[in-house]
C-alpha cells in the first residue's frame, strides 16, 4: 500500500511540473521598442543633469526651471527689523549693516545708513528724499538725528523718523516711519492756497473768534496755517493742502485738503472733550455737551458767553476714558 501511494504521489508531481512550463515568460529576444532611439539613451553612471530634448524618454514629472522664482529673505545683514503687528510696516532697525564700516556718526554716515536700508524702507534716493532737521547729543554722548521726508521739495506726511548712534562707530538704530517714495505725482495744485484758506475759514465759521495778537502765543501760532504737502496716509500719495486751524482759544484741528478736488482727506482734532462743562455753580450751568466745540463758554452762535474771570474747575475725560477734574482759569479779553 505504501509503494502504491508513493507511486501515485510521484505521478501527480510530474504532471504538475509539466503544466508549469506553459506559464514561464518567453526569453528576451533582444528586440527594442520602436519608439525609443538607442542613440539618445545615456548608459553612463555619471549622467548629465540636463534633460534631453526628447522628454518622452522621462515619463516622470521633472522640475521646470522657468517656473522657479528666487526667494529674497527680508532684511539687511547686521540689522534686526522691527515691524508693526497690525500693518506690517517697519518702525525700527536695530544694529548696523555689515556692509558699512565703522565711521564717525555724521551726515555722511547717516545717508550711508539710509542707503543701506533703502530697499526695506521703499525709498528710491534717500539723499534727495530725506532731510536732517535736528541733531541732538545727549548727556551720554549719543547722537540723535530727526529725519523729514520730502518729495520734489514738498514735505511728506505723515512721516517722522530718527537715527541714533549709541556708540562712536556710526549710526546703529533707526526708529520711526517713512513712507514709500511717491511715483509720478503731479505737484501742481488745481486749488490755490488762497482758495484753500477760504474753504477752511468757511468750514469753521460758526466757531471762529478772532484772537487778539497778544494772545496768539497762547495757541502757539496763527489761527490758520496752510501748506502744500504730499499726504501719504491714504491708499496712494496725494497732493494736499495741510491746514492747522485754531478758530478760537479752545479748538485746534489739523486736516488735509485734496489740492486737486477740494475733498477733505483726513481730519484730526487736538482739542480735549469736556464732560460736564464748567462746574462753577454761579454760572447756572447744569450740563454741557461732550465737546470743546460746544463748550459752555461758547454760545450756540460760537461767540463767547458771559464767563466770570478767575479760577474754576472742569470735568474732562482722560486718555484712559476716565473722568478727571482739572483746575482751569477763565479769562476774558
Amino acid at each position: 500500500m505504501n509503494k502504491l501511494s508513493l507511486l501515485l504521489f510521484c505521478l501527480l508531481l510530474s504532471v504538475f511540473l509539466s503544466a508549469q512550463q506553459g506559464f514561464k515568460p518567453a526569453p528576451d529576444s533582444g528586440a527594442t521598442p520602436t519608439n525609443i532611439d538607442l542613440n539618445k539613451l545615456d548608459f553612463r553612471l555619471n549622467r548629465q543633469r540636463t534633460a534631453p530634448a526628447n522628454l518622452s524618454l522621462y515619463p516622470r514629472p521633472r522640475l521646470n526651471i522657468s517656473n522657479v522664482q528666487s526667494i529674497t529673505l527680508p532684511g539687511v545683514a547686521g540689522i534686526r527689523i522691527r515691524t508693526d503687528k497690525d500693518n506690517g510696516r517697519i518702525y525700527a532697525f536695530e544694529g548696523r549693516p555689515n556692509s558699512l564700516p565703522a565711521a564717525r556718526p555724521d551726515k555722511a554716515d547717516a545717508y550711508a545708513y539710509l542707503t543701506a536700508v533703502a530697499t526695506e524702507l521703499s525709498l528710491d534716493d534717500p539723499e534727495s528724499e530725506v532731510r536732517i532737521t535736528e541733531e541732538i547729543t545727549d548727556e551720554l554722548g549719543q547722537k540723535h538725528l530727526r529725519l523729514q521726508q520730502v518729495y520734489q521739495g514738498l514735505i511728506v506726511l505723515p512721516a517722522d523718523a530718527r537715527l541714533h548712534a549709541r556708540t562712536d562707530e556710526g549710526f546703529d538704530l533707526y526708529t520711526g516711519r517713512l513712507q514709500p517714495s511717491p511715483q509720478d505725482l503731479i505737484t501742481t495744485p488745481a486749488i490755490s492756497k488762497a482758495a484753500a484758506r477760504t474753504q477752511m475759514r468757511r468750514k469753521f465759521e460758526e466757531h471762529w473768534i478772532n484772537v487778539p495778537p497778544h494772545q496768539l502765543d497762547w495757541i502757539s501760532g496763527p489761527q490758520l496755517e496752510v501748506e502744500l504737502v504730499v499726504y501719504a496716509g491714504g491708499d496712494s500719495p496725494t497732493l494736499a493742502w495741510y491746514a492747522n486751524v485754531r478758530p478760537n482759544l479752545k479748538e485746534h484741528t489739523s486736516l488735509f485738503l485734496d489740492a486737486q478736488t477740494g475733498a477733505i482727506l483726513h481730519e484730526n482734532t487736538h482739542t480735549c472733550g469736556l464732560n460736564e462743562g464748567l462746574k462753577n455753580q454761579t454760572l447756572g450751568i447744569s450740563s454741557a455737551p461732550k465737546s470743546c466745540l460746544k463748550h459752555s463758554g461758547l454760545s450756540k452762535s460760537g461767540k463767547p458767553s458771559a464767563l466770570p474771570d478767575g479760577p474754576t474747575t472742569a470735568s474732562v475725560i482722560s486718555l484712559y476714558d476716565l473722568p478727571v477734574t482739572i483746575n482751569t482759569f477763565s479769562l476774558q479779553d
